[in-house]
Parts: structure tokens; sequence; C-alpha cells
């Protein structure tokens, strides 16, 4: 389990294993001007001092890790909570083939790895260029204490939420109708659990991004970035009426006629970051880790259940398979997995199959695939040989999910065809597709005047 340096992907020691993939392309090449001119004032932002600058942060992108800094390969021994650096260095540093092409310097600043390691402040094994972390399982616990405290506090559940107001501050009484609890260790308990989470996302839809495999920490920053600037841009007006016109009708929804309150502001992202290794032959090593990955994600699930966010999720490639794992039999509901280029057998959500859909703690699930992932047609198939022969399971049997999309109709599950839009394994892939986008924001419930045109 030796764990590879994420800082060493800036000096561009990738190429043969990772820097030149054909599907490793930087999301800000795949979208319009107006992206670009958007991220080119990040850039701009963060030019000052040394051409570095200090680190910037976005209010609607956080990050949960459970690997240690400067490691793609191991656990760590706590589960951080964060806003990350969105500092846009581009991950092959001096060694970029792309410093030529003025659209991609416009946006991405080159260092060397030791200047890069310069910008990289890292305390105690802790994400590096963080003001805050918060630990995931103390918070569990902490939760968990002060609803058994006592008869009268709220219970942890899919359905309960945070015992104070997001806009109360920390010392102030609970604000709700009901009236407070009577026993003062569980007013303790309820103001403890507040200042605690003071400052973390409350009262939100919330979309978790679930990375797949070989995926650095730049990689899934870039991810998550872009997750949250196609969800900015696709609520707005004017974007929705350009996208209305090149949407799939297999894809439209009504718009929500009365949207519940936690629908209404900027979806926030927070991407789950996992041991998913570097190296190509380490596959069987990084799937492996799944389960493990899976309970952390399931305790992440219910941090922001618990917070009174509405929580969807969003697992790509291997990461579908994590994903999975944490919803199987989980105390926690969500509103929609989603599940794109999902590196799973096609048959996995059948009854009484490895993922059961009856036992999801999902109110629905989309599956988007697309028939022209190359990945998923014969690299998957070797992947997948040793794992399916231990369960009784023929290679020639094994199809992936994200490429095939479901065998058979299930209830409360989509099956999209993405295939015309996306060609390729990448994440940016998808995201970079008008039918994906406009199938999460229509799933999301987001309001605005436009939806009743898609």
């Amino acid at each position: 389990d030796n764990g590879e340096d994420d800082a060493a992907d800036v000096d561009a020691d990738v190429d043969a294993d990772a820097g030149a993939d054909a599907d490793d392309v930087n999301f800000l090449e795949l979208l319009r001007s107006s992206s670009l001119q958007e991220c080119k004032s990040v850039k701009e932002s963060s030019s000052s001092a040394g051409g570095y600058g200090a680190p910037v942060y976005d209010p609607d992108i956080w990050m949960v890790s459970c690997r240690p800094a400067g490691s793609v390969g191991k656990f760590s021994k706590r589960l951080w909570m964060f806003q990350p650096d969105t500092r846009n260095f581009c991950s092959h540093g001096l060694k970029c083939d792309r410093m030529s092409v003025k659209e991609h310097t416009d946006v991405y600043c080159h260092v060397s790895t030791k200047d890069f390691k310069k910008t990289q402040v890292t305390v105690k094994g802790r994400p590096p260029n963080v003001e805050r972390v918060w630990d995931v399982n103390h918070l569990t616990s902490l939760t968990s204490s002060s609803s058994s405290s006592s008869p009268s506090s709220p219970p942890l559940s899919s359905s309960s939420s945070p015992p104070l107001s997001s806009s109360s501050s920390p010392s102030s009484p609970p604000s709700s109708s009901p009236p407070p609890p009577k026993f003062p260790s569980t007013q303790k308990a309820q103001k403890e659990w507040e200042i605690q989470t003071h400052g973390l996302p409350k009262d939100k839809t919330v979309i978790v991004y679930v990375h797949g495999f070989r995926q650095t920490f730049f990689r899934v920053m870039g991810c998550a970035t872009h997750v949250s600037f196609e969800l900015k841009r696709a609520t707005s007006a004017s974007s929705l009426s350009s996208l209305s016109s090149s949407s799939s009708p297999s894809c439209s929804s009504p718009s929500p006629s009365s949207p519940s309150p936690s629908t209404t502001a900027k979806p926030v992202v927070v991407a789950f970051v996992w041991p998913a290794h570097h190296k190509k032959i380490a596959y069987l090593r990084a799937r492996g880790k799944t389960a493990i990955a899976s309970t952390y994600l399931q305790t992440t699930i219910k941090l922001l259940k618990r917070l009174g966010n509405k929580v969807y999720v969003y697992g790509h490639s291997l990461g579908a398979r994590v994903a999975l794992g944490a919803l199987t039999n989980c105390p926690a509901h969500v509103e929609r997995l989603f599940l794109a280029g999902a590196a799973v057998p096609s048959d996995c959500l059948n009854a009484d199959n490895e993922f059961d859909i009856q036992k999801l703690s999902a109110k629905a699930v989309s599956v988007l695939y697309s028939k022209r992932d190359d990945v998923l047609q014969d690299p998957f198939w070797y992947g997948e040989l040793l794992p399916g022969l231990l369960k009784g399971r023929l290679s020639a049997q094994t199809t992936a999910l994200g490429c095939v999309g479901l065998i058979q109709p299930l209830d409360n599950c989509e099956n999209v065809d993405v295939t015309k839009s996306v060609h390729g394994h990448s994440p940016h892939f998808y995201l970079a597709s008008r039918e994906v986008i406009h199938h999460l924001v229509s799933r999301l419930l987001i309001p605005s005047t436009e939806n009743s045109n898609w």
C-alpha cells in the first residue's frame, strides 16, 4: 500500500501511466468561452504574490477525504471535511504539452514541483491549504450521543433536522417552534453540536461526487469544480434557454410546482476522496478498498443529512461501486443516486445480486451509460475477470453497467443513454454533456423560470 505523492503529478511524472491517457482531458477545454472567462478571473485573483497568491475558497465546493495528504493508496486515520484551495494549478506543471494553448494558460498556473510544494501548507497530515477541518467521525458520534441523551432530543435519522437553524449563531438558543428540551444535558449537547458544526453547509441541496479509479487530488478537484460550474451555469435563465434547444426529450421532466426551501439555493458540491491508487496495474487493489471507502461515505451521508441537507450522490466509474456500497442498507436515505459510466456488472442492481436495488437507501436511481465508452469494454472485462471467477461468474457474462445500461427495467430506476454526447470514459466527458447536465438539473429539482422549456 505504498501511496504515491499527488505533488509528483506537477512534475509531469505521469507520462505513460496517467498523463498520456486519451480521456485525461482538462475540463475547461471542453467548455465554451464563457466558462473560460469566469475561471480566468479566478486565476487572476490568485496571481499576486509570487504568481501564486493566497488560497482561494469557493463556498459551494467542499471535500471529504479518507486518505492522507500526499497519498492515493492509503486510508487516513480520520475522515476530514474541509473547503479545498480552488486555485487552478495544472497537474502537469512545467512539462505540460498544452502550455502553447492560450485558453489553457489563461486558466491554469504552471509551476515546478519545488515551487508547487511551497504553496502547499500541510499541518499534521491534514489536507493542504485549509483554514479549518471538521472531523466527520467525531461529529457523527456527537450527533449520536446528543440524540440518545434524552427522550426529548431529536433522533438521528434520514428525516432529522439540525437542532438549530443554519442562520443562528453558535451561542443563540433554538429558533424552531418546538419548546427547548427540558434536560440541561440535552441543551448542552445541542449547543455543542451547533458550535462544532458552525460553518458547514446546512439546509442546502448537496450533491456528493464520488470519483473513480486512478484519481489524484488535482483530478478530483477539477471534477468538483466542473460539477459546480455546470450546475451554476445550468440554473441561470440564459443558460437554460440555450440548453433547452438541444436537450433530449427522453430526459425531460416538469418543473416543480412548489420547490422546498432547500432547493432554492445554489447546489453545494462535496467531493468524496478515497484511496483509488494511481497505477493501471493497481485496479484490483483499488477495487478491494471500495468496501472500506463505502463505510466512510456512509458516515459522510449521515452527517450531511443530520445537517438538514437534501443529499444526492453522483458516482463515476469505480466510484459507483463505492456509492452503491454506501447506500446499501444505509440508515440515511438520499434523494437520488446518479451512476455515470459505472464500473460494475450490468446486472448488479437485480434482485439478490450484489447491489440489490430494493436494499438501496435511495428514492431513485439514474443510470447514465455510453456505448462508446472504450474503457468499460475490454479493460473492464479483464479487470473483473478474477473477482468474477471468485463469485462463479463467467468472464463472458461481465458487461459494465456504464457501457450497456440496465439489462431489464427496475422500479425507481431510470436508464439514460448518453452515447450521442459522451464518447469516452473521462468524468469530464460526462459533465460536458448537455444530456447529462440536463438530467442532473431536472432531477435535482432546482427551480427556474426556464425549466418548463426543457
